[in-house]
């Protein structure tokens, strides 16, 4: 679950400074981002699956005292052998979905966004004794 919500996290990240209509630079942003997660949400479910599965697998999986250098080390190889590929075909797919709805799915977002926007104006002069209630 946090690995969903860390996507989801780092798309809205990459997407709050675009505004207007969608453009191609949106849709470029966000399969780049869709790509990188691809990859990132595999080897964070894998750090789970190398520390609790592979402990103590001589030269591949995780033990307790590795050094830094030595768990990344260890950590790099099981994830080339074990996800790379899998995680290469869920990266081209997120690229491939966001090549192909991403345009959609924005412009009803930003349709959606701007219908529900809230604006809270300060009260004129004017209007603020009567929101105070009658007098005392």
């Amino acid at each position: 679950m946090m690995g969903c919500g860390f996507v989801g996290l780092v798309a809205g990240l990459a997407g709050m400074r675009r505004s207007g209509p969608v453009t191609w630079r949106d849709i470029v942003v966000l399969a780049s981002v869709g790509a990188v997660t691809g990859f990132a949400y595999g080897a964070l479910l894998d750090v789970w699956d190398w520390t609790t599965f592979y402990r103590g697998a001589p030269g591949f999986g995780w033990q307790p005292g590795l050094s830094l250098t030595a768990a990344l080390a260890r950590f790099g190889r099981f994830y080339v052998a074990t996800s790379l590929v899998y995680d290469g075909f869920r990266a081209v797919g997120n690229v491939l979905a966001v090549t192909l709805l991403g345009a959609p799915v924005l412009a009803g977002l930003i349709r959606v966004r701007a219908r529900f926007n809230v604006i809270v104006l300060e009260p004129s002069p004017q209007v603020a004794p009567a929101l105070a209630g009658p007098p005392q």
